[in-house]
């Protein structure tokens, strides 16, 4: 039998997600592999038989009782990332189960600047202007458009919406609820003591060299998702050296005018999915 994914965890970036899926892989019934992240969907190119020739390697250490699931935040990064709701369904089949984790947008925005800035994907401090530069950085916080071609696929019923609050707040049982969503038996999950890739944690490369390569495409498509995460954290920790937070951060003025750009999407969203991120930026600029 070829394995496929039963769930993903779609995203979003900065959201959560390698929290999510650390508490998940203690769970017994469900596999998930080292590699958070493979973009298996768009290693495989539109072909539904190389993607599901990509998770039966992905998968191949599951018990034939496990359910399978991958968490690769690249799904939900359009147009950064193609849409590959469609050739999700085509590989997985309409009982696939989604999860999708989100927070403030502003908020992920800034978490999201820091993290590049940290890896040394970018080095300017003015956030204001890198957010600009960047159309990343804003349409992966632009939650509405993100999810709507994962619900015209699947359906509403199939995607479970949550938030970093809630996660924050009631870990245990947000985990218990991500469980009983895809299928495994509840109350076999003890949840980790901390987050995982708080920030923190994140770590800058001095070499110009190694900074090349870890923010390359081919090491994020291709090489790192060969590496064990324990081997890889430790690779990391020798070829890293901690650097302090940056005295930036985006103003004021550039969070208003990002609140309200953003405002239309968080109503779609809200409309879409049932979900209120209660947002504080949000709500502190509404006219």
């Amino acid at each position: 039998m070829t394995r496929v994914p039963d769930f993903l965890i779609i995203g979003a970036m900065k959201s959560g997600t390698t929290t999510l899926y650390d508490d998940l892989a203690r769970h017994p019934g469900l596999f998930l592999p080292d590699d958070k992240e493979p973009d298996i969907l768009h290693h495989a190119a539109g072909d539904a038989s190389r993607a599901r020739s990509l998770y039966q390697n992905h998968f191949r250490g599951a018990a034939d009782t496990q359910l399978c699931g991958e968490a690769s935040t690249m799904y939900t990064m359009t147009p950064w990332f193609g849409d590959v709701s469609t050739l999700a369904r085509e590989v997985a089949g309409p009982h696939l189960k989604l999860i999708y984790i989100v927070r403030d947008p502003i908020d992920r925005i800034s978490s999201h600047l820091m993290h590049d800035y940290m890896a040394g994907r970018i080095s300017d401090t003015d956030f204001d202007k890198v957010v600009r530069s960047h159309e990343r950085f804003i349409s992966i916080s632009d939650y509405a458009r993100q999810i709507e071609p994962w619900i015209h696929a699947f359906g509403r019923d199939a995607i479970l919406v949550l938030t970093l609050d809630e996660l924050s707040r009631d870990r245990a049982g947000v985990i218990e609820r991500v469980v009983r969503f895809i299928g495994a038996e509840p109350g076999l999950v003890e949840v980790g003591a901390g987050a995982s890739n708080p920030r923190a944690a994140i770590r800058a490369t001095s070499s110009p060299i190694v900074r090349s390569v870890i923010t390359s495409p081919f090491y994020r498509r291709q090489l790192r998702r060969l590496i064990p995460r324990k081997l890889l954290a430790g690779l990391r920790l020798r070829l890293t050296t901690s650097k302090d937070i940056p005295p930036a951060a985006l103003s004021s003025e550039m969070i208003s005018e990002l609140a309200e750009e953003l405002r239309p999407s968080m109503e779609r969203f809200r409309t879409l999915t049932g979900a209120d991120l209660a947002s504080p930026v949000l709500q502190d600029s509404t006219p």
